[in-house]
């Protein structure tokens, strides 16, 4: 494959946004880019203010405004206007499948289906494990679970 990229004109040398164009331009075809839990880095203590900065960065030169996306698709934990109101990641039009009244529920267990659980196995205690974990809330606050 390298060999193939190569032979396109891509260069491993130089930046990903410029190989990105190259091959879109070359194969004539937009890409769908997916970024599963775009916020570890954000999220995570590991990392530096000035590596966040410079995570974030990237992102947005890899996505904001260029011909070879068709469309980005992130998942995460951190809704990105909420969490990065200065960000420079500020172009997205955000989807939280919590607040959708139709598939939140299949996201996880609902509060009422872990209760059920709970009443199967007695030795499960509701308020246990909603003290072990610290899930999420749906529109209506129904609690999800999940990992």
């Amino acid at each position: 494959m390298e060999a193939e990229l190569k032979n396109i004109g891509c260069n491993f040398g130089s930046i990903i946004n410029d190989n990105l164009i190259i091959l879109s331009t070359k194969i004539k075809e937009k890409f769908i880019i997916i970024i599963d839990e775009w916020d570890y880095i954000i999220a995570n203590n590991k990392f530096s203010s000035e590596e966040q900065r410079k995570y974030l960065s990237f992102l947005k030169d890899l996505i904001k405004d260029k011909p070879y996306n068709a469309f980005v698709y992130m998942t995460g934990i951190l809704p990105i206007a909420k969490q990065l109101s200065q960000s420079t990641l500020n172009f997205f039009t955000e989807y939280s499948i919590l607040e959708d009244d139709k598939y939140y529920q299949y996201f996880g267990f609902t509060g009422k289906e872990v209760k059920e659980l709970c009443k199967i196995n007695s030795k499960l205690k509701y308020k246990e494990i909603c003290n072990w974990y610290n899930g999420y809330k749906a529109y209506n606050d129904d609690p999800i679970f999940n990992t």
